[in-house]
């Protein structure tokens, strides 16, 4: 049994067939570990194990995906999670379901993610309750998943706005506002009529930024016995009737079209994605962000040097880590490995311990043929997570590599 194990991991001409012999044992203390070293590969390793895993059936592949979820290791547990949207059926959504309360916060954001995209109302109640999520990111992507879902969220907000305290108020009240549909607006009116101050004042601020159509639910607020909802009252008014800087307008909604975007990016609807930040750069050509998530899609789609382009204008609108990173990736993406040490070098000065960036430049110094540096990145990488098994599984392949080239690294200094 090691043998097979020891192959899924570390052969690569054998991975496959390993799997297969693994699978048709059906042992299911091996099928417990053969799901924590699939989820635990990157995309390459995993696909070709996916598709027998797929040549076994839906049962198998779910069963070894589901395990995966109450695995130890927080980088398995988020990519099994991913993997379970491309598994169909009823049973896996209620797995998905009950991955919504997960103790991962990662897993929690990716179910509702891909729960929103199958579109059922049934998943509006569980995808709602993560509005109250302790974690801010988990909040958000709930917010998303519900604007994305649309018909019935409305309705079933009011109904839980009813029944819960005003600090869970608060959190529908900004959900209501990305949510943005007619119902949604009325339940916001009726929000400035709050008995908590803190939901009044909420509410305002949320109207503010949506724009016309409120000036008369929000004069009575100018009277507000509540100083701070006054102050939002006279904010939200101030944007209504007075858009005073237009420019920041533009950018807001700029930013707006953006974060649409990146949901739609996440759920792999790449056209719908761009020409959200094609229409962000339409209102706001300075807008960084949407350069860069534009690349982003780019990228994933094998479009390196159009996204080379993108991450270029980004990161000379604003030269900040993210930009450097996403610059450097591309350069890799296009073998232009050296450029991409330096990109990397400067994503690092602003944040030398993000493990990600560690990873990204022993990559790159892969691409040169110094294996030496590479390991000192992999590393430095594990160091600093060592959760993540990826760093140790890099350093152990460039060290083969470098065994294999003993003169790599000169031959590569020498080009």
């Amino acid at each position: 049994m090691e043998p097979l194990l020891h192959a899924l991991r570390h052969d690569p001409e054998n991975r496959v067939i390993a799997a297969m012999v693994l699978l048709g044992l059906a042992d299911t203390s091996v099928i417990a570990r053969l799901y924590g070293i699939v989820a635990a590969m990157d995309d390459t390793e995993r696909a070709e194990i996916q598709s027998i895993l797929r040549f076994f059936g839906k049962n198998r592949e779910r069963d070894v995906l589901v395990g995966g979820l109450k695995h130890n290791n927080r980088h398995v547990r988020r990519k099994t999670a991913a993997m379970l949207g491309q598994v169909a059926g009823g049973e896996v959504t209620g797995v998905l379901l009950r991955a919504l309360e997960n103790p991962d916060p990662g897993v929690r954001e990716t179910a509702a993610r891909i729960l929103a995209r199958k579109g059922d109302p049934a998943t509006i109640p569980p995808i709602a309750s993560l509005l109250f999520d302790v974690h801010r990111p988990v909040r958000a992507t709930a917010m998303a998943a519900l604007a994305d879902i649309q018909t019935g969220v409305s309705p079933h907000l009011r109904s839980l706005y009813r029944t819960v305290d005003a600090n869970r108020r608060v959190h529908i009240v900004e959900a209501l506002g990305v949510i943005n549909d007619p119902p949604a607006r009325e339940i916001l009116v009726a929000a400035l009529a709050d008995a908590d101050a803190g939901v009044r004042r909420h509410a305002a601020d949320v109207i503010g930024g949506i724009g016309g159509g409120f000036t008369g639910p929000l004069l009575p607020l100018l009277s507000d016995p509540d100083a701070d909802v006054r102050a939002a009252a006279g904010r939200a008014l101030d944007a209504i009737r007075y858009p005073g800087d237009e420019d920041r307008r533009i950018r807001d909604a700029a930013t707006a079209l953006c974060q649409k975007g990146i949901f739609f990016f996440l759920g792999r609807q790449h056209d719908r994605a761009i020409a959200l930040y094609e229409e962000a750069l339409v209102l706001d050509p300075a807008c960084d962000m949407a350069w860069s998530l534009k690349g982003l899609v780019l990228g994933d789609l094998g479009s390196h040097a159009e996204a080379l382009e993108c991450f270029s204008r980004a990161y000379a609108l604003h030269p900040s880590k993210a930009h450097a990173r996403h610059l450097a990736e591309a350069l890799c993406s296009l073998d232009r490995h050296e450029e991409a040490i330096s990109r990397f070098d400067e994503a690092l000065h602003c944040d030398p311990a993000d493990p990600e960036l560690w990873i990204g430049k022993g990559r790159a110094y892969c691409g040169t043929g110094r294996f030496d540096q590479a390991v000192r990145c992999f590393e430095q990488a594990r160091e600093l997570d060592p959760d993540d098994p990826r760093p140790a599984r890099l350093a152990r392949a460039a060290r083969e590599r470098a065994a294999s080239f003993p003169r790599s690294g000169h031959r590569a200094a020498s080009r």
